[in-house]
């Protein structure tokens, strides 16, 4: 999430923005998704061209991404999925690239009950060290005002990776919670 970075202090800033071959680009890429994929799709498809029928939803980085994405586009989305959401940004637990995430997330997210917000963590692998940022996140989502199981979501997947396959294997559960009327 390209402005959370400038909550993020210290020399993991520095080494995210190192491992960034040219400037970051997430404004560039939200943007492509909201003013020509999204077009593309309603001009060329048969799917509901408004608010309420579109989602976004990502795993890992691209769980991060689909929150930024609602918090730049909420008019446009009604809800995101982020499954084993990438929190610490590196391969190594640290507070300070989640903690900066958090206050981006804090200022940005759409009041509460206007979007719908899942977010899920197995407990293998690159998955075993979300927990304890996704608590985190969850607190904030409580102190901000949304109410767990009505407009935001958080599951624990105990036993499952990270890996395309476990997302895969519980897709239906974001989807089933996001398309609930």
């Amino acid at each position: 999430p390209e402005d959370a970075l400038s909550f993020i202090e210290g020399e993991l800033r520095d080494d995210l923005l190192s491992n960034i071959p040219e400037e970051p680009r997430a404004n560039q890429y939200v943007d492509f998704i909201a003013k020509s994929v999204i077009p593309f799709v309603e001009e060329n498809y048969p799917v509901i061209k408004n608010r309420d029928g579109r989602f976004v939803a990502g795993s890992s980085y691209g769980g991060l991404i689909s929150l930024y994405t609602l918090t730049k586009y909420p008019e446009m989305f009604s809800g995101a999925a982020a499954l084993s959401t990438h929190w610490p940004g590196t391969h190594e637990s640290n507070d300070e690239i989640p903690g900066g995430i958090r206050k981006y997330l804090r200022r940005n997210l759409p009041d509460p009950g206007s979007h719908r917000i899942y977010y899920d963590h197995g407990t293998e692998t690159l998955d075993s060290l979300y927990a304890p940022y996704q608590r985190k996140v969850d607190a904030m989502m409580l102190e901000l005002g949304f109410t767990q199981g009505q407009d935001f979501k958080s599951e624990v997947f105990e036993g499952t990776n990270h890996s395309e396959n476990a997302w895969a294997d519980r897709f239906d559960v974001p989807v089933r919670y996001l398309l609930r009327h």
